[in-house]
């Protein structure tokens, strides 16, 4: 049987190391089926042979060197049958009695008082179940140690702190006490420990972050274990917004807090033992979207009688900044007294004042408006209403007589640059499909806003309603083409109402499959006066002979003036007015048939060039073919100054057709003017049709491209702009008038 007398691992757990290095021999004694011993072993493992078979209990003491009992243990039942070789443990444990050494060591160096702070310990020790007695204390700057001989056992070691007689903390630790050994123990403290009220935080400050008050004070106190903070809310009871905030904090964050709210705070140091006097600081808590004073605005100046007055909103932002996030400022709402409405377009706040009375030239009044925080709720937190002086002046528009105005227009006008923009983006010329459905068409000396009006105005076969439906869409391949059925008529198509123009450049080729030898060309100005058709035209024929009467220009190409009206002896021919011509490639027996040649037309206001091919030559304009005319230069021609219509016709001539058709320019089909509500600066965008894009105008405003003084309408929009020289100004004439007449009535009220 082999013994193993080595204590066990809970034994030495509770038990100093030193304790059992002491020992020097083991006393053995072996009852049972054959009893044997005392045995003295000086191993901790002890081997019995030749036992008898049985049962048997075994004891151990541990003796130190003077051959004192320090511990001892026993194991009964302990069964030896023969089959094996068994190993005993036999875990023995410390034997009580004689007299030891106690060192103990209390360690509060992480317990955040400071050195020199404890500077009295009263400290006693006391047997379990017996009398008090007093230990020796020796204080240090992060502990304190006792020391003292007394005999073995169990005691409670209890120990009072104080500071300028001032009591801190009791502690209390259970330690033994082994017969001639020296116990050493060691317990570490942390702020737990402290039994005093602590001081009460210094310097309570704060300050505004968005929607949050941080909070910072000066942590005065050794004793705290944590820190709470109360809040009042506009003068009312203080409540309990923060606890449990660790011991030596110094900060934190009171938030959402809402602005416009007058916060007071209070913070007390807590333990144990209580809780400090109170700390309070105060606040004001701001909007998150604060004035800056250095950009106050000036008044600004609007005129009484205008619908259109306008104020950039970035101007009206520039006054505030965001406190709370990087995002931008926006405008939500503009809003004036009761005889001034506005509201937001674009980029701007527009103020009608046209229902102010012109005698308060001079005043002040206030626009209200509303400042938010883009991409926040719409509330009050992150909203800040606002108002900036208007001071009301008089109209600077010339006055300018009804007899003064040019012929009234139809432009592209914007005043809102996303509008224009917009219209940029969806901008294309005019395709043959639009022509065909949109574009007005003449048939002799009528005329008609469109094929709707043709099919309204058809009243039998034949008449020149149903002469002027009878043009065809036609396809080659992927491209459309214009084609007229008919002969012996003048029909045509011309541009729609708004889109007269007097700086363009117009090609296409025209052909015709018919054999017939008549005219067919582009329409370089158009106008109607009473019942006649006053056209000025860019003609191809093939010598013109239509029975005893020649279908003009005769000699192939030319320039011609041509009114259609019922009294004409022709209508399809009408009268030529003024005609210059040239022979172009010379005549065609065949007449028509087959035959193509293409024309070009530029008009840079009065000045018109006219230049055509050779026939069945497409590519290469003939330079002798060049025609140019000043429409001033004769009483024919200057009835066509101004912005016309422009188009195509056909005269007499069966199978014409207009094919691969380019427009560049014309007031409408590619030119957009911007007019910057804020300053009367106006731009001019022009699109170049190779490049597919669209190219501002350098140096050129809408008065030099639409010249003055007329009205101009926005066929999108609908909105009207009288333009003058001064400026471009919204509104009629008539609007202006009476302005005016108004505005004189009191300036000459004396």
């Amino acid at each position: 049987l082999r013994i193993n007398m080595a204590a066990s691992e809970a034994g030495r757990l509770l038990v100093p190391e030193e304790y059992y290095d002491a020992i020097d021999t083991y006393q053995v004694i072996i009852s049972g089926t054959q009893s044997m011993g005392p045995l003295q072993v000086s191993g901790d493992v002890f081997l019995l042979e030749d036992l008898p078979l049985g049962e048997y209990t075994i004891s151990v003491s541990a003796l130190d060197s003077n051959q004192h009992t320090l511990a001892a243990g026993s194991k009964s039942n302990v069964i030896v049958n023969g089959d094996e070789r068994e190993t005993i443990d036999i875990p023995i444990l410390p034997v009580m009695g004689g007299e030891g050494r106690i060192n103990v060591e209390y360690d509060w160096s992480k317990s955040g008082i400071p050195p020199g702070v404890v500077n009295k310990v009263i400290a006693e020790i006391t047997p379990i179940g017996g009398t008090s007695i007093p230990v020796k204390v020796t204080i240090r700057d992060e502990g304190v140690r006792f020391s003292g001989e007394y005999p073995s056992g169990e005691y409670v070691l209890t120990s009072s702190l104080y500071s300028n007689e001032t009591p801190i903390s009791t502690v209390s630790k259970t330690v033994q006490i082994f017969d001639g050994l020296d116990t050493v123990s060691r317990f570490e403290f942390g702020s737990d420990m402290y039994q005093k009220v602590p001081e009460s935080p210094e310097t309570l400050t704060g300050s505004q972050n968005g929607l949050s008050v941080e909070l910072k004070w000066v942590d005065s106190s050794d004793f705290e274990t944590g820190y709470e903070i109360f809040r009042s809310d506009n003068g009312g009871s203080y409540s309990l917004i923060a606890t449990g905030l660790p011991a030596n904090t110094v900060n934190w964050t009171d938030s959402p807090v809402v602005p416009g709210t007058d916060y007071s705070y209070r913070i007390v140091a807590v333990n144990d033992f209580g809780s400090s006097e109170a700390r309070e600081f105060s606040i004001t808590v701001e909007s998150l979207i604060i004035p800056k004073p250095e950009l106050q605005l000036d008044s600004y100046e609007i005129t009484i009688g205008d619908s259109r007055n306008t104020i950039p909103l970035s101007d009206l932002l520039q006054r505030f900044e965001n406190n709370y996030n990087s995002s931008v400022l926006e405008v939500l709402s503009v809003s004036g007294p009761d005889a001034v409405s506005a509201s937001i377009k674009g980029e701007f706040a527009v103020i009608d004042a046209s229902r102010i009375p012109y005698e308060r030239e001079g005043d002040n009044i206030n626009l209200e408006y509303t400042v938010h925080i883009a991409g926040e709720p719409l509330n009050e937190t992150y909203t800040v209403m606002a108002e900036v002086s208007l001071t009301l002046i008089s109209p600077a528009v010339e006055k300018i007589t009804e007899d003064d105005l040019l012929v009234p227009l139809r432009a592209y006008i914007y005043d809102d640059r996303s509008e224009l923009e917009q219209k940029m983006q969806l901008y294309e010329p005019p395709s043959s499909e639009e022509v065909f459905e949109k574009w007005a068409r003449i048939s002799n000396s009528s005329y008609f806003d469109n094929v709707e009006d043709a099919e309204k105005s058809k009243n039998r076969k034949g008449d020149d309603a149903s002469l002027a439906l009878s043009w065809d869409l036609k396809k080659d391949g992927d491209k459309t083409f214009l084609e007229y059925t008919k002969n012996s008529v003048y029909a045509g198509f011309v541009s729609p109402d708004g889109e007269e123009s007097e700086n363009y450049i117009l090609e296409a080729t025209v052909s015709s499959e018919d054999v017939d030898d008549d005219t067919i060309g582009l329409i370089v100005a158009f106008f109607r006066e009473g019942d006649s058709n006053y056209v000025l035209e860019a003609a191809r024929s093939q010598g013109s002979t239509s029975g005893e009467n020649f279908v003009e220009p005769r000699d192939g190409w030319g320039l011609i003036v041509r009114q259609l009206s019922p009294a004409a002896e022709n209508p399809e021919i009408g009268d030529v007015l003024w005609i210059r011509q040239l022979n172009v490639g010379g005549e065609n027996p065949g007449g028509w048939k087959g035959a193509r040649s293409r024309i070009r037309v530029v008009r840079d206001k009065d000045l018109v060039t006219v230049i055509t091919t050779d026939w069945n030559d497409e590519n290469s304009y003939v330079p002798g073919s060049e025609i140019t005319v000043d429409l001033k230069s004769q009483p024919e021609l200057s009835r066509f100054r101004g912005p016309c219509k422009f188009g195509y016709f056909s005269a007499s001539q069966e199978r014409s057709s207009f094919q691969n058709i380019v427009l560049k320019g014309g007031t409408i089909q590619d030119k957009l003017f911007y007019l910057n509500p804020r300053t009367n600066e106006s731009e001019v965008w022009w699109y170049d049709g190779v490049l597919k894009r669209w190219i501002l105008m350098s140096g050129t405003d809408i008065q030099g491209v639409l010249d003055y003084p007329r009205e101009a309408t926005n066929p999108d929009t609908g909105e009207t702009f009288l333009i003058e020289r001064k400026g471009v100004y919204p509104g009629h004439w008539i609007d202006w008038w009476d302005r005016w007449e108004k505005w004189d009535k009191w300036e000459n009220k004396e």
